[in-house]
């Protein structure tokens, strides 16, 4: 019997899935349904372990109408994207500004439980994009943002002497939590961060 129930538990949330998908008109829309669903499926000790707090789609279209336009091909960072509510507010909003043709999204998320969902996510918003006639090329680096980019916390670097990839757009809702003075990232950001 459980394992009826298990099934028939399986295709329902499969069909509520679709479902949902349909019904989604915009890409924020599905991304908070994901981040909403995977907090709640998710314990308080994880969250907190990470720092995981999910933006509202509220709080995520208030900070996209910030942006300005800047041409009709951009490059957008998200270094804690979660299930990337932020850079699909970002994209929505700004596909209305102006005429976008291209977009280069770079994502980056430690936790490696929501990468899948986050996929899904960006799936949902390339056949959005592609519907626009909007290129979306895009990367999900699963790391630390900090530990990946710690060549920028070199002194030099301030001088041009370290390569350093520039984008158009960082929009990020970082993870909420206490770090010790040895913590690796505090470590490689002491140049910017002490205390």
């Amino acid at each position: 019997k459980s394992q009826i129930f298990a099934n028939e538990f399986k295709i329902d949330y499969f069909c509520s899935m679709i479902e949902l998908k349909e019904n989604c008109k915009l890409p924020s829309e599905y991304a908070e349904f994901i981040g909403q669903d995977y907090a709640n499926s998710t314990s308080n000790k994880h969250k907190k372990e990470i720092g995981q707090f999910f933006t509202s789609k509220q709080i995520a279209h208030f900070m996209a109408n910030l942006a300005v336009p800047k041409s009709n091909k951009i490059s957008i960072l998200d270094p804690g994207c979660g299930p990337a509510i932020l850079s699909c507010s970002l994209i929505e909003t700004l596909t209305l500004k102006c005429d976008l043709k291209e977009i280069d999204l770079t994502l980056y998320e430690t936790d490696s439980e929501i990468i899948s969902q986050t996929q899904k996510v960006i799936d949902f918003l390339d056949s959005w994009l592609t519907i626009k006639k909007i290129k979306l090329n895009f990367s999900i680096n699963k790391s630390d943002f900090i530990l990946d980019n710690s060549q920028a916390f070199e002194q030099n670097s301030l001088f041009g002497n370290v390569q350093t990839k520039e984008y158009d757009y960082i929009i990020s809702n970082p993870p909420y939590f206490k770090i010790s003075k040895s913590d690796t990232r505090a470590s490689l950001a002491k140049v910017l961060v002490y205390g």
